[in-house]
């Protein structure tokens, strides 16, 4: 069952790209893969990466291009392009020189389908408005499907839709022990695990509001307030105090800068803050002293902190010793059961940016953190180049669900589908933020003099550029 539906992932993708083009077979294939069917078993091929159902959209891509021989691109290379190559790169490094050829050739290859393809295919589907528009739908139908799921689970049967998919092949993570919290089971549904559908679910918001205010719908639309409040609901399903805590962070994040629009120019600053208060919460928990863990497993926010800071006094000494490559996955379990002699060391370390370190090196981590600094730049040339606040909404929506998961990203490890679905919104945002400043016009923009936003005419790089009416 499984192969037959990573197949049919694959012909779809094919042919959505080859009869609609790269923005279709995004919002139609690849968005539903990544919230309804991330975690499929995989077919093997020879001398490729694995086909699994996220990487069956980025051969399905190629295969169609193949067919309609290759699609006009509309996309400037920027610096957070470059980042993100670089990211590949060096991942592909850090993997050969801790664990061989043959691991950095699996990294290349599955780098590629799993970073480097999310974050152009995003890129390049937002210059189509009808892509957009497509993309919104999509988004609001799986939010929709999730939200059904999700009371399901909290209240009758945990675990129910990831036990459903695991019987046809089609699931694969580890999902025996269902997660409770005040008294109800902690939604999970399609994704690997509750926190993970929690950033998602935020995630799926930020989309929305994105698709939607650079598209006719606009954001004060019925069914654009219908939708932002699904995708809320999903993250709140899930019961993680992290979710509390980003949708409280993006929430503060959209008001103010909605308020108070020179906040946005100087953004930096903030990065800067955010730096130095993960700095000062790192030095303090490694200074913490660290009880007995209570009997409430994962139950209370002291059981929370708890873990966390024992995840920071047991990896940062491997951290330190991590060096310019880190030592790969498989060390980095070694390095933790070494240092603890009673081998009761910590499994799962639930510190992004620790576990980069420890991983793949210093220089990972570092390359990393510019990303931060680059949105706060472009961000700031965006609000210097968008006078009304109709142009500002669609960055403020991405800013905001992006530094709240910037900062959620302390408290929990990285990867899953949320970690897709990050690189897919800084794909968008860098395609956003060059149309608003004025690098790239949209083919299907009119020129600029004649789109109003209602209140005043907009400069170049306006937006929205209407796909139609919805």
């Amino acid at each position: 069952m499984s192969s037959i539906v990573v197949m049919l992932i694959f012909a779809l993708a094919a042919y959505f790209t080859w009869t609609r083009g790269i923005a279709f077979a995004f919002a139609w294939v690849y968005l539903p893969v990544l919230f309804l069917l991330s975690a499929t078993k995989s077919i093997s091929l020879p001398m490729l990466p694995d086909m699994t159902s996220q990487f069956a959209v980025g051969y399905g891509v190629i295969a169609g291009l193949v067919l309609k021989g290759g699609e006009r691109l509309t996309i400037r290379w920027n610096m957070l392009d470059t980042v993100i190559v670089a990211l590949w790169v060096v991942n592909a490094i850090s993997s050969g020189a801790t664990g061989g050829m043959e691991l950095a050739r699996n990294a290349i290859g599955d780098g590629f389908f799993d970073f480097l393809t999310p974050y152009f295919l995003a890129r390049i589907a937002f210059q189509s408005a009808e892509g957009r528009r497509a993309a919104f739908w999509s988004v609001t139908v799986c939010a929709g499907l999730i939200a059904l799921m999700s009371p399901i689970e909290m209240r009758l049967w945990p675990q129910f839709w990831s036990r459903q998919l695991d019987a046809f092949g089609l699931f694969t993570p580890a999902n025996s022990m269902p997660l409770y919290r005040f008294g109800l089971a902690r939604a999970q549904t399609t994704f690997w695990q509750p926190m993970d559908q929690g950033n998602s679910g935020l995630l799926m918001l930020g989309m929305i509001g994105l698709f939607a205010c650079t598209t006719a719908l606009g954001w004060r639309n019925w069914r654009t307030i219908t939708a932002l409040g699904v995708a809320g609901f999903v993250a709140v399903a899930s019961l993680s105090f992290s979710a509390f805590l980003n949708i409280a962070i993006a929430a503060g994040l959209f008001f103010a800068l909605r308020a108070l629009p020179d906040l946005g120019r100087v953004l930096a600053v903030f990065v800067v803050v955010g730096i130095l208060g993960g700095v000062a919460v790192t030095n303090h928990l490694l200074s913490a002293p660290l009880a007995e863990r209570g009997e409430n497993f994962g139950q209370t926010v002291n059981d929370s902190v708890h873990m966390r800071t024992r995840i920071v006094q047991e990896g940062w000494p491997v951290a330190m010793d991590a060096g310019w490559v880190g030592f790969g996955k498989e060390g980095v379990e070694r390095e933790l059961s070494s240092r603890s002699p009673d081998k009761n060391y910590v499994k799962s370390i639930d510190n992004a940016y620790l576990l980069m370190i420890m991983q793949k090196g210093w220089p990972y981590f570092l390359l990393f953190m510019t990303i931060p600094f680059i949105v706060a730049f472009r961000t700031s040339a965006a609000f210097a180049r968008a006078p009304a606040e109709m142009q500002r909404l669609p960055v403020i929506f991405v800013v905001a669900v992006l530094f709240a998961i910037f900062i959620a990203m302390y408290t929990i490890f990285f990867g899953f589908v949320y970690a897709r679905l990050l690189i897919v919104m800084l794909g968008l945002f860098a395609s956003l933020t060059d149309v608003l400043t004025g690098r790239v016009m949209l083919e299907s923009e009119r020129r600029v003099e004649t789109i109003s936003t209602g209140y005043v005419r907009q400069p170049a790089g306006a937006f929205p550029a209407m796909a139609g009416r919805s």
